[in-house]
């Protein structure tokens, strides 16, 4: 995690440590749209079987056949993306996979935050990245770039960056949104394939979310609070996160780093964008969010 959202997240999750203190204990969350206990970051996963995520999709699925709760009344920011197909937020994208090869123009939208643009080479490099331990401070989060990436650039609101992606190559935007234009763009508007719907704080797979790219954004609450969100490659990924001692924020960041591929947190400034895979298992922790899928003109 990268400055700001590093910040914002160890504020949380060490509110939520004072709350269950040295001996473990860990109190639920509650799944009310309207407000969300902040002690639940570590909880949400033992009240999950260690075995599947089925239990966690059967409990919802009885009240619900999908993952999501009434959208009715929804605060949130959705006009940066619903028209214009060259929209893009924080995520981590695939070539060839997410995203089509060649050549694309940046430009940062956000109001008052860098985008920040890394190029991987590989996937190998990627998680070469991703698995370095520890990046809690900004010096160990640019020394882990540094080392694995071939590219890594700031775009501050307003201006523009080009770059040239290939198959294989892995992108991460962090830290805003903004457009993404490329010679093999068509000019697609809208891109909404689905109704948003509101995704509470839990587990999700596949059987619950179909593939496909989702943008996820932030939902005003009381507490300004904004949603965690750890992306696993399958379900024995998180089986080992969920298995693992998360007492403190440097195990908590420890077990992200060790098992997840992509982790971000959603707040008023900075949406993102997840490229759900068959195989996929998301964790949602802290608030509900607003997820929508989408078909944009970058797509694969």
């Amino acid at each position: 995690m990268k400055s700001k959202r590093a910040i914002i997240v160890c504020l949380v999750l060490g509110t939520t440590i004072c709350f269950t203190g040295c001996q473990g204990t860990e109190k639920s969350v509650s799944t009310d749209t309207t407000h969300q206990d902040s002690s639940g970051v570590i909880e949400n996963n033992n009240d999950l079987s260690s075995n599947s995520v089925e239990t966690k999709q059967e409990e919802t699925e009885s009240s619900s056949k999908s993952i999501v709760s009434d959208s009715k009344d929804v605060v949130t920011d959705t006009d940066w993306y619903e028209n214009d197909g060259s929209s893009i937020a924080s995520g981590i994208y695939i070539v060839g996979d997410d995203l089509k090869a060649g050549s694309y123009t940046f430009t940062n939208r956000g109001e008052d935050s860098s985008m920040e643009i890394i190029i991987f080479e590989t996937i190998d490099d990627y998680m070469g990245y991703y698995r370095t331990s520890p990046r809690s401070t900004i010096g160990e989060e640019d020394d882990a770039i540094q080392a694995n990436s071939y590219y890594c650039t700031y775009v501050y609101p307003d201006e523009t960056c080009s770059v040239n992606i290939s198959d294989g190559n892995v992108l991460i935007m962090d830290q805003s949104y903004g457009s993404l234009t490329g010679e093999s763009s068509t000019g697609k508007d809208k891109n909404i394939l689905n109704d948003g719907e509101i995704l509470k704080p839990g587990l999700y797979s596949s059987d619950q979310i179909e593939e496909g790219t989702y943008i996820l954004s932030y939902l005003s609450n009381d507490d300004e609070q904004g949603s965690n969100i750890i992306l696993f490659e399958n379900n024995e990924q998180y089986k080992e996160y969920n298995s693992t001692d998360k007492s403190t924020i440097g195990e908590y960041n420890e077990a992200m780093w060790k098992t997840a591929i992509y982790d971000t947190y959603v707040d008023a400034n900075e949406p993102c964008i997840i490229n759900f895979k068959k195989d996929s298992v998301m964790l949602v922790d802290y608030q509900s969010c607003y997820i929508q899928k989408v078909d944009m003109d970058w797509s694969e």
